[in-house]
């Protein structure tokens, strides 16, 4: 894929060293969820580790696969019936061969109950702090806002207390900004999809969905996305298939 590809493998490597190296750089590790914007962790100076997405890489990365984290977390107790996808990469922390976890924040919306029964069951056998969001039987409504105000501000308490430190407004600012920019590209880049041929190469959706996953509102993220509007503006002028340049 060019300089987007090259820009998200130095990403994930980025992202990667930032949770190993947390600890000793004086910074928080949160383990979350896909569903949960890592942005406001940022901004707290902790970094996310999103299972999720590390059951993927490590499915890449391993030809072994992660079976031995799959199958630990139903040794140490936790139901085989659960959703895989955090199994995946949860068994390395249960086992205490992952990273340092200074920390649980999931959030209930848009997961399901295997996924919020993971993030329980790990902060109870890591034996960490856990904060999660939730949300009431509606989405929308003056009772239903003023509920999610009140939950951001318990979770917001609950990183103030884990980190010793106050929220920066003018980093939450800055990370913000960063987010909308990328928002905006993202939904340049699915007008684009519209177009016959489609101008956009598949493997820019994966893309797209880990950058909402890992790098909202950072500066990195929204360098990989601009190189990609690049790649699919060429096609569009060219008319050619997204796929015709991989």
């Amino acid at each position: 894929t060019g300089e987007p590809g090259l820009l998200f493998i130095e990403c994930i490597s980025k992202y990667l060293e930032n949770y190993i190296t947390a600890r000793e750089k004086g910074f928080h590790n949160a383990i979350t969820t896909f569903c949960f914007s890592p942005g406001i962790l940022y901004a707290m100076d902790v970094f996310p580790i999103c299972l999720e997405v590390l059951s993927v890489a490590q499915t890449f990365a391993y030809k072994r696969g992660t079976a031995e984290f799959l199958d630990f977390c139903n040794e140490v107790g936790y139901t085989e019936t659960s959703c895989s996808s955090q199994r995946g990469t949860l068994g390395a922390f249960l086992a205490g061969v992952g990273a340092d976890v200074d920390m649980v924040l999931t959030d209930t919306p848009g997961v399901c109950d295997t996924n919020a029964n993971a993030f329980a069951f790990a902060s109870a056998y890591l034996d960490v702090p856990f904060c999660q969001l939730d949300y009431p039987p509606v989405l929308t409504g003056e009772r239903a806002v003023e509920y999610h105000r009140a939950d951001f501000r318990k979770m917001l308490s609950f990183l103030e207390e884990q980190t010793g430190k106050k929220l920066d407004l003018d980093k939450l600012r800055e990370i913000c900004r960063e987010l909308i920019r990328q928002d905006e590209i993202i939904c340049e880049i699915q007008e684009y999809q519209r177009l016959i041929p489609s101008p956009v190469p598949g493997i820019f959706n994966l893309f797209i969905y880990d950058i909402k996953v890992m790098f909202s509102g950072i500066k990195d993220g929204t360098d990989i996305l601009e190189a990609m509007l690049d790649i699919v503006k060429a096609n569009a002028a060219k008319g050619v298939a997204g796929l015709e340049e991989l």
